[in-house]
């Protein structure tokens, strides 16, 4: 009876706010580093509905933009704003609630910083872990995220005359690594 009394029923919307790190690596496009961390924000509109002990988790999110390696010797990244749409699936257990996704991902290219030949979005896929304190209308989470390009980061380049320096076709992969903590309401 007393899970019945806090766990979360199914609401028309639900809004919140996210704050997270943002590990991103990439290969192929002969970046150094190739690495970069960044520290995000983020909203989210969600649905969750019960399905007896489960819960169906339909969600959206934009973030403020991730740094992505893209250029040899220097440390100045670009900028892409992930727009991600997922689907979770997770145990409708009261007030603790884990789940497990899997996500879309757009990165829109913002700012390329000089780099000419960037592709724009790049599309991945990934998944998601993470676990809720679900009280009355309020959602509290804490989640990580793994996500890989499917698209390349760089469009081919060809090679000067006398130049064995070129990028191959679908030059570039991208890798996102994510810890993130959201407050979410349903209305």
């Amino acid at each position: 009876m007393a899970a019945a009394l806090w766990s979360s029923p199914a609401r028309a919307l639900g809004f919140g706010i996210e704050g997270l790190a943002t590990f991103t690596a990439t290969t192929g496009v002969n970046a150094s580093p190739s690495t970069a961390w960044t520290g995000n924000g983020g909203i989210l509109i969600e649905n969750v509905f019960p399905i007896g002990h489960l819960f169906l988790d339909p969600w959206a999110d934009v973030q403020t933009p991730m740094n992505l390696q893209t250029q040899f010797g220097t440390t100045i990244a670009s900028g892409y704003v992930p727009i991600d749409l997922g689907l979770r699936v997770g145990l409708n257990s009261g007030l603790f609630q884990p789940y497990l996704g899997l996500l879309g991902q757009a990165a829109i290219l913002t700012d390329a910083n000089g780099e000419v030949f960037l592709n724009n979005p790049v599309w991945s896929i990934g998944g998601d872990l993470g676990l809720d304190l679900a009280v009355s209308m309020f959602r509290i989470g804490i989640e990580v995220r793994g996500i890989g390009s499917v698209s390349s980061v760089a469009t081919p380049l060809v090679a000067p005359s006398g130049s064995d320096s070129f990028r191959p076709q679908n030059a570039g992969s991208a890798y996102e690594f994510e810890a993130l903590a959201s407050v979410r309401l349903s209305l």
